[in-house]
C-alpha cells in the first residue's frame, strides 16, 4: 500500500461542499499545505524542508 503524504490529504479535505468557488478551494488548500510544512507536523515534510535548505545553502556556497 502506498502512503499518502499528509499534505495531499489536506488538499482533498479542503474540497468541501460549502466552498464558494474552485479558487477558494485552491487558496484554502495552499494555505493548509504551507501551515503543515511550516509547523513541521509531518516528519516527511520536515526532512524534505531540511534537505531543500541544505541544497540551497550548498548551491549558494559554490556559485
Amino acid at each position: 500500500m502506498m502512503a499518502i503524504p499528509s499534505w495531499s490529504k489536506v488538499v482533498i479535505l479542503t474540497n468541501e461542499k460549502g466552498a464558494r468557488t474552485e479558487r477558494d478551494d485552491i487558496k484554502a488548500g495552499i494555505l493548509m499545505i504551507l501551515q503543515s510544512t511550516l509547523t513541521n507536523e509531518n516528519d516527511n515534510a520536515r526532512s524534505d524542508k531540511q534537505w531543500l535548505t541544505q541544497k540551497v545553502t550548498l548551491t549558494k556556497q559554490y556559485k
